[in-house]
Formats: C-alpha cells, structure tokens, sequence
C-alpha cells in the first residue's frame, strides 16, 4: 500500500513539474541517497517522502514558478546543506551552471558524490564560508552576472547575504533571491534593495520568495 502511495505521489510530482523520466530518476535517486546517508550523518530532519517532495523539491523548484529559468544561466546555493535549492534546479534545468556553497564538509562530500552519480557538468561545491566566496570571486569575462541569481534558502541573515552587492563582489550585478517567511517584510535598508516579490503555497505553508538587486542610487554612485 506504502509503495502505492509513494508512487502516485511521484507521478504527481513529475506531472506538476514536466518532468521527464531521466529527470524523475534523478529526484528519486536523490532521496533515496538522502535517507540513506541521513542514517550516517544528520543531512536533514525532513525524511518521509511527502515532506521531502513537499518541503525541499517543490520549496526548492517555486523558483520556477516566479521567474523564467530558461534565461537564468546560473545559480550560487549559498548554504546549500543537503543540497537545496540547488539540486532539484539543477536537475529540472540541466543548462545551470551551479555552485553549491557549503562549509559543512560532511555535507559538501554528498552534495560532490550526487554530481558524479548523475553526472552533472557545470556543478560546482565550494566549501569556502560566504564572506571568503566572494572575496575570492574574481570577475570572469566568461560569465554574465546579470543573468545569475544567488540563491539563500533558511541560511544566512539577509544583512549578510547583501554584502555581494559591496566591494568588489562580481555578484553586485546579478539577482539576490531569499526564500522567506509570508509575513517577512525586512528593514528599511534591506527595502531599498528589493525588487520584486512572490508569494507560494508549499505543502501546508505560505511563502514568499524576495528578489533583491543593486539599488538604482548606488548604481548611479559607483559611476
């Protein structure tokens, strides 16, 4: 009956999402590793297959849902954990570059072994801390910043992850998305660099997620 059920609940998933049926391997290959590694080391608390569709796929893929991932051409997870968002993202739009920040080198040894096992290109662990990552960023001529979003979900303060819009942070030029609380409003300084919003319901639970980018004014400042 449990198998029953498990496999209406993919088929859903796949439909939802277009998936096709390499794609939902992968997803599949994904949890299957996460509940089994999880048994070794603590990648998550959320393990029973409704949830981790729910909570850490569907969560991780409403990115999709509020912008045109056809046109992104990257994305860095910063604290990526076990590996969301980036891994769903990656899987729905293999075309992403993406480079999973995470400090946690438990963590970051899965989030390696599942690129090799589906053979991901252009996915990329970096175990420096956030503050080190973009300090270390040099700016490459090869990248189009502008169509990269840096992606925070349940990680850093929001403070913290504006700093890729100071110094000389490449990342200044592309998108901040912060997967949030429905009632996040943020402070009036964080304010001045939001640039749109969108709100989902995943599971149980209403959400939003917040796009920042460089404020005009700073912009006109810099030149």
């Amino acid at each position: 009956m449990e198998q029953k059920i498990e496999a209406v609940l993919w088929k859903n998933f796949a439909k939802q999402y277009s998936l096709s049926l390499s794609q939902l391997e992968q997803f599949i290959h994904v949890y299957n590793e996460l509940v089994q590694k999880n048994a070794d080391f603590n990648l998550t608390t959320i393990l029973d297959i409704e949830s981790v569709l729910a909570y850490h796929f569907a969560d991780s893929l409403a990115l999709s849902n509020c912008a045109d991932m056809t046109k992104i051409a990257g994305i860095v997870d910063v604290g990526s954990g076990a590996g969301f968002p980036s891994l769903p993202l990656k899987i729905a739009y293999p075309h992403l570059h993406v480079t999973a920040i995470e400090v946690n080198n438990k963590k970051a040894d899965f989030l390696e072994a599942i690129a090799r096992e589906l053979s991901f290109e252009n996915f990329t662990v970096s175990r420096l801390d956030y503050r080190t990552f973009l300090r270390k960023a040099g700016e490459s001529l090869d990248i189009d910043y502008s169509a990269y979003y840096v992606c925070a979900r349940a990680s850093l303060d929001v403070d913290e992850l504006l700093r890729m819009f100071k110094g000389a942070s490449p990342y200044k030029k592309a998108k901040l998305v912060y997967w949030a609380a429905i009632g996040w409003d943020g402070s009036s300084l964080q304010q001045k660099y939001i640039i749109d919003k969108c709100c989902y319901t995943v599971g149980s639970r209403k959400r939003k997620l917040v796009f920042f980018g460089m404020p005009t004014a700073t912009v006109h400042e810099e030149k």
